[in-house]
Order: structure tokens, then C-alpha cells, then sequence
């Protein structure tokens, strides 16, 4: 018999649906949040101060 798995990603800051896996690293620790796309904005706009700052050690 056929098995079907369906994941279904839950944003963490509202328990609602979320559309996206957003990583990002701080002191040498990698985390993972998942998040709808409007929390997804508001964390990379809270961090793009600090990003343009940066020097990009890796990634896309």
C-alpha cells in the first residue's frame, strides 16, 4: 500500500501557516524559523542594517 507524507510548515511567531524556512547565523550557531511571508520581511529588514555592515563569509 502507497504512503503519502504531507508537511505542513507552521509559522513560529503565530502558529499560522508559514511559506518559507528563513536560516540565518549568529556567533558561530546556524538557526532555522519558519515564517509567512510578511514575518519573513520584518526579520530581514531588522537585520539589514547589521547585514550591510557585514562581510559575507559564505552562502548564495
Amino acid at each position: 500500500m502507497a504512503q503519502k507524507t504531507q508537511v505542513i510548515l507552521v509559522d513560529d511567531i503565530d502558529n499560522g501557516p508559514a511559506t518559507q524556512t528563513v536560516t540565518f547565523g549568529i556567533d558561530g550557531v546556524t538557526y532555522e524559523i519558519d515564517l509567512n511571508d510578511e514575518h519573513a520581511a520584518a526579520l530581514r529588514e531588522s537585520l539589514a542594517e547589521w547585514i550591510s555592515k557585514a562581510r559575507r563569509t559564505g552562502g548564495r
